[in-house]
């Protein structure tokens, strides 16, 4: 008798506007036990680097990212402060500059497993540095070559405030179909979207003002 059949639609379209900041991103950003300067905080991403036998071409990644980019909104946060020193975070539309990417080859000197580490760290370092919350952009992508091996290596960079260790395996699984239907020649295509963070977090500022975790108060306190 307490079941009831979900009948609200999502919306697939792009989300865009301001985002309300959760409590932890809030915490991120001004309170004092978020330790470090805005400098290093800048600096906090999370990153993994996939490896691809036979090759992946600049144009198969380009494709490959926008269509990430479309689709999870978050990615295309952007942050500001206003004249009272607050932070905001939006949405911006799908137009816009919200991925660093760059290509490199291993130079055919290096050939030892050792020396290619200490190469592909050395451009992920750079690249990192391209990346923050600040100015933005989230997402750093470098694609880096062993032409030796017929190998490349796909290294994906995110700033922690959008993505985290569950949102990466969403992102695997969606650069892999992706990337088959791009070689079959097929449309570019994913799953329906879930409800967007700028949803959950307007449900959960209501949740937090209603009378369900008001009548707790006097258990908490």
């Amino acid at each position: 008798a307490k079941l009831k059949p979900l009948t609200r639609k999502i919306d697939q379209g792009a989300v865009e506007g301001e985002v309300l900041l959760s409590p932890i991103q809030r915490a991120f950003l001004t309170n004092a036990f978020a330790k470090g300067s805005v400098a290093e905080k800048q600096l906090f991403h999370q990153s993994f680097m996939l490896c691809f036998s036979g090759g992946l071409k600049i144009e198969e990644t380009r494709a490959i990212i926008e269509k990430l980019i479309a689709h999870h909104d978050v990615l295309r946060i952007r942050y500001d402060v206003t004249e009272e020193d607050e932070w905001k975070q939006y949405n911006g539309g799908l137009q816009g500059d919200y991925y660093v990417l760059e290509e490199v080859s291993l130079p055919g000197s290096i050939k030892d497993k050792q020396n290619k580490e200490a190469f592909f760290e050395e451009q992920g370092n750079k690249l990192k540095q391209r990346i923050g919350f600040k100015e933005g952009p989230l997402l750093g992508v470098g694609l880096y070559h062993d032409t030796e091996v017929n190998e490349s290596h796909l290294l994906l960079s995110i700033h922690h405030m959008v993505i985290d260790l569950v949102s990466w395996r969403i992102l695997f699984e969606d650069i892999d179909t992706l990337l088959n239907q791009y070689r079959k020649g097929k449309k570019l295509t994913l799953p329906d979207k879930t409800d967007s963070y700028h949803y959950w977090m307007e449900q959960s500022k209501e949740y937090a003002q209603g009378h369900l975790l008001e009548r707790q108060r006097t258990y908490w306190e």
